[in-house]
């Protein structure tokens, strides 16, 4: 089963890591398979600095950090084995804060199933943390999604607004019409009344004219 631990170690093991690119082989056969040298690149909301992954030795991925002035040198500050789990796009919050997706396939009793998680991390590779829904011991069975972003917030406060997996929307407008349809049937989660995941969901109901249910965790 797939846990908090064991994908943050799996990532955080080889973080500030760097690695060789696989070098294309000269024959059409052995080029079969081949991956990107240069995948899922995003750049900062100030235009200075780009975040991008690259394939690194054998079924690992790296993820680089690079400035765009000259003489700047890229950063290798975080990476995935490949077994099971594999970075797949990195995004900037902000100019010091990325989330990236993580994904992965989990062998249960000769069964595959796939699974994906979102993580954050600071540009300087430090401060990894797991967003979305956690694994719970309550669980019935392995959680493959965490949840899925809605909206970026344009950065505002190193957050985003993100919604839990089965709830069926997929955008701000989407979350809207399902609120109004249903009120006080959303929940939705902050760390305490008055707390900074509080108060701006509670402006967002009033401006959209939403009634949800708040489930203050402190």
């Amino acid at each position: 089963m797939i846990t908090r631990i064991s994908v943050l170690a799996a990532c955080v093991a080889a973080s500030a890591t760097s690695a060789a690119s696989a070098q294309p082989a000269a024959s059409p056969a052995a080029l079969y398979g081949v991956r990107e040298s240069v995948e899922a690149i995003d750049i900062s909301p100030d235009g200075t600095h780009v975040v991008y992954l690259q394939p690194g030795p054998g079924r690992t991925t790296v993820v680089f950090y690079a400035t765009l002035s000259e003489g700047g040198e890229p950063q290798a500050i975080l990476r995935s084995g490949g077994d099971p789990e594999r970075l797949r796009w990195c995004n900037f919050v902000t100019n010091e804060r990325l989330i990236c997706k993580v994904t992965g396939m989990n062998d249960s009793a000769g069964i595959l199933i796939p699974f994906s998680r979102l993580i954050s991390i600071d540009t300087a590779g430090r401060n990894l943390t797991m967003l979305g829904q956690r694994q719970s011991f309550y669980d019935a069975n392995l959680r493959q999604f965490d949840g899925s972003i809605l909206d970026w917030l344009g950065g505002q406060e190193s957050a985003v607004l993100m919604a839990r997996e089965g709830l069926p929307v997929r955008n701000i407008k989407e979350l809207v019409a399902l609120a109004k349809a249903k009120p006080r049937e959303i929940s939705y989660g902050s760390a305490g009344l008055g707390s900074s995941s509080h108060l701006p969901i509670e402006l967002f109901m009033s401006m959209s004219g939403t009634e949800m249910l708040h489930v203050p965790f402190k």
